[in-house]
C-alpha cells in the first residue's frame, strides 16, 4: 500500500517538544461532542480536543498520547495537533 491518499501525515507538538511526527492510517480524538475519527481524505476540519489522541499506525499498532487540551487541524491528509502534555 504505497498510495499516499491512504495515509495521514501527522504532527503533534507542544510549545516545548514534538510528541509525534509520522504517518498514520487514522486518528481517534475526543472533542466536546464525543469521539471523532480522522481518516485519509477527511474533509478540512478544525476542533478543540481533550483527554487523549490515538494514532493508528497500521498492522494493529497504535500510540496513545494523553493531552489536557489541544487544537487539531486536518487538511489534505495533513493533521497538525497543537497540545499541552498531560502530566
Amino acid at each position: 500500500m504505497n498510495d499516499n491518499s491512504n495515509i495521514l501525515n501527522v504532527l503533534v507538538i507542544t510549545p516545548d517538544k514534538t510528541l509525534f511526527k509520522g504517518k498514520a492510517r487514522a486518528l481517534s480524538l475526543i472533542n466536546e461532542k464525543g469521539v471523532l475519527d480522522i481518516l485519509p481524505e477527511h474533509a478540512n476540519f478544525m476542533s478543540t480536543i481533550k483527554n487523549k489522541i490515538t494514532v493508528y499506525l497500521g498492522n494493529n499498532n497504535k500510540i496513545e498520547i494523553p493531552v489536557e487540551k489541544a487544537v487539531v487541524k486536518a487538511t489534505n491528509n495533513e493533521v497538525l495537533i497543537l497540545s499541552n502534555f498531560k502530566i
